[in-house]
């Protein structure tokens, strides 16, 4: 999303039609729909009208595994969340679908998939800033336990 296009109606006229459809998307749409709309907000500094329901019903099929992500789009939803005030939401994420070993494969395969970013390091990165941020001990002690057992047993 470049600067001068995240003011384009188009962002308004994209959540209009794919609310309705919310439940029927992929996991590639979801996590790229979501990125897009948190960059688009970001640089509006408020967000596009309809993103709040939007993402309310694309985090209800991630929350129901209607829909899962693969590790790089749990690391972009997790960060798309926390860039526009939802760090519960993407918190909640993480505990309910990926937490105690639950971590999705990457969506790439061949070539690609052995030159790919684990999205387990994007997400615990995002989710380590931001509980130090707010000081939350106890959120930061369940992260380096889960990280301990991922890279470590």
């Amino acid at each position: 999303v470049r600067a001068k296009e995240s003011d384009s109606p188009i962002f308004e006229e994209a959540i209009e039609l794919l609310l309705p459809k919310a439940s029927t998307l992929d996991q590639q749409s979801v996590s790229n729909i979501i990125w897009v709309l948190a960059t688009a907000a970001h640089q509006r500094d408020s967000l596009v009208p309809g993103t709040r329901e939007l993402f309310d019903a694309l985090l209800d099929c991630m929350l129901d595994l209607r829909v899962r992500v693969d590790s790089e789009g749990a690391a972009m939803v997790i960060w798309a969340f926390w860039r526009v005030g939802r760090f519960l939401d993407a918190w909640t994420l993480y505990v309910r679908t990926l937490s105690d070993g639950r971590h999705p494969e990457h969506g790439k395969t061949g070539f690609t998939k052995r030159h790919a970013v684990d999205g387990r390091q994007r997400y615990y990165q995002t989710l380590l800033m931001e509980t130090e941020r707010r000081g939350d001990i106890q959120k930061q002690v369940f992260l380096w336990k889960q990280m301990a057992a991922d890279f470590y047993a």
